[in-house]
């Protein structure tokens, strides 16, 4: 499924790691591009937004206020099953080996847990605001 360029992965990244909760636009800019948000990014980060609808959701009928990536408050908000991600599989695979070594299962407690978190999010440049640990990005 064609993403885009990182600034526009960087935005999907962000949506995932905040899923099924309200993203402002703001906040999207501030850990884009930190405190140099270049001139037009509001129209910028819409842009991402309408590509990433179309690489998310190829079927959705053009107007439709309802779907996986919706606008919500001067913001986006993405709608994903808890199943389907990684950092959520990684929590419960955590607490489920943790479990196997309370109960003595020290063989089955390292597989409990077999994905790629956060993956792509590498691939994105070392000094994006993205990248810094939530305790070091600003929230808006």
């Amino acid at each position: 499924m064609p993403l885009g360029g990182p600034r526009q992965r960087a935005v999907l990244a962000l949506l995932l790691l905040e899923a099924n909760r309200v993203v402002s636009m703001d906040r999207l800019a501030e850990d884009v591009w930190g405190g140099d948000r270049p001139a037009g990014w509001a129209t910028t980060l819409q842009t991402y937004v309408f590509h990433l609808r179309r690489a998310l959701e190829p079927d959705r009928a053009r107007g439709v206020a309802d779907g996986t990536l919706v606008t919500r408050d001067r913001g986006y908000l993405l709608r994903v099953d808890r199943e389907h991600l990684d950092a959520a599989r990684f929590v419960d695979g955590f607490a489920a080996g943790r479990a196997a070594l309370e109960k003595g299962r020290y063989d089955e407690a390292p597989r409990r847990y077999a994905g790629r978190w956060m993956d792509g999010v590498a691939r994105c440049s070392p000094t994006w605001p993205i990248t810094r640990s939530p305790g070091r990005r600003r929230r808006a």
